[in-house]
């Protein structure tokens, strides 16, 4: 446990495991690195939109959910265990998260936003030679 990671990557790499709330860059980033993960909402959030992420992640084999109001410390560490314990189980979660990822995500976000721009009629300056 650590109150804050500058080198996400470099975490990232070392990790099986995830214990973390569900935001949108948060759990983008967990399947795009094919990490599985333990998803806890954040129960205030508006619209409930960290329950949909993490039921959504959950529902396709990458993830656990658990809301904070239903959080057992047995029954999270029997399962973590169980898990630690099961090396084919973690690499099925993580190979699920992997196939929602979008390893791409960036250069789409870029092209979407060139897309928009040519529409309006902006006139682009290229930055790369």
């Amino acid at each position: 446990v650590r109150p804050y990671v500058i080198d996400m990557a470099g975490a990232y790499a070392q990790a099986s495991l995830a214990v973390t709330r569900a935001e949108a860059s948060t759990v983008a980033e967990y399947a795009t690195a094919g990490h599985t993960s333990l998803l806890i909402p954040v129960p205030f959030a508006a619209e409930e939109h960290q329950d949909a992420k993490a039921a959504a992640l959950e529902q396709a084999g990458a993830a656990r959910m658990i809301r904070q109001e239903d959080w057992s410390d047995d029954e999270m560490r029997d399962w973590i265990a169980g898990l630690l314990a099961s090396r084919q189980k973690v690499d099925e979660m993580a190979q699920a998260a992997r196939s929602l990822g979008h390893q791409d995500a960036a250069n789409l976000a870029v092209d979407a936003c060139i897309k928009l721009l040519e529409q309006r009629g902006t006139r682009l300056l290229s930055l790369v030679a």
